[in-house]
């Protein structure tokens, strides 16, 4: 058997050659893409930098500055293709979505956060199709642990969501606890200093230990403060 550097597969020597000379022009095509994507990113950060310059810095405008730059930041260094980056793309568009939501004064801000929006979707595009190249390059006899690996997330996932808010079977409800879970996060956390540790805390971390433990309105907001005070996520 050899073995592909590019997607890290051992490959019937027979193939060897012809595998490692497609792998490595699909690798060279997805990081052109990713690069593209950073370069995008970055003017993002400069529009970003420039405004938050001009901007007092206990207005909201300036926090969302900020946090549109971080935002950014983490978007960036997602560079390895697996289910835990697409995840965490998935975890940050759903921020994104929430910021959108907000009722915004400044063109500046929607613009930036919905080219945010955008970018985390074509790189999320270019996760799936490296995703999918990976699997095809599998040797024989790999698709068994890839169908397992496959119906065991989906299966978790499932299992997730049957858990998720038992004694809200009203979908509205649930719909609408979240979103105001979500805004209240974000409240708190926009009202922090840019270098406040808290300012890493993901809203999406901190609900799913909200529908873990099964928290009302009360109890979440009382666990979202203990986390932003301390800056970080109090594990239950």
């Amino acid at each position: 058997m050899g073995f592909c550097v590019q997607c890290s597969n051992f490959i019937p020597i027979a193939q060897a050659d012809l595998h490692c000379l497609n792998c490595m022009e699909n690798t060279n095509k997805f990081n052109s893409q990713i690069d593209q994507i950073s370069s995008q990113l970055q003017h993002i950060k400069t529009i970003a930098y420039k405004g938050q310059e001009k901007l007092d810095e206990s207005s909201e405008k300036y926090k969302f500055m900020i946090r549109i730059q971080e935002l950014r930041s983490q978007i960036d260094s997602i560079r390895c293709y697996n289910s835990h980056s697409i995840k965490k793309l998935k975890d940050i568009e759903s921020e994104v979505n929430v910021l959108i939501s907000y009722p915004q004064t400044s063109m500046t801000i929607m613009m930036l956060l919905s080219r945010l929006l955008c970018l985390i979707k074509e790189k999320l595009v270019v996760q799936n199709q490296k995703r999918l190249v990976s699997q095809n390059s599998f040797p024989k006899g790999a698709d068994t642990r890839i169908k397992t690996e496959s119906q065991y997330q989906q299966g978790s996932e499932a299992e997730y969501s049957q858990k998720e808010f038992q004694s809200e079977s009203n979908i509205s409800k649930v719909s609408e606890f979240k979103r105001t879970f979500y805004s209240k996060f974000l409240e708190l956390q926009l009202k922090l200093s840019k270098n406040d540790p808290a300012q890493q805390i993901l809203v999406q971390d901190l609900y799913r230990i909200v529908v873990r433990q099964n928290y009302n309105q009360e109890e979440a907001l009382r666990f979202v403060r203990k986390c932003l005070r301390v800056g970080k996520i109090n594990q239950v």
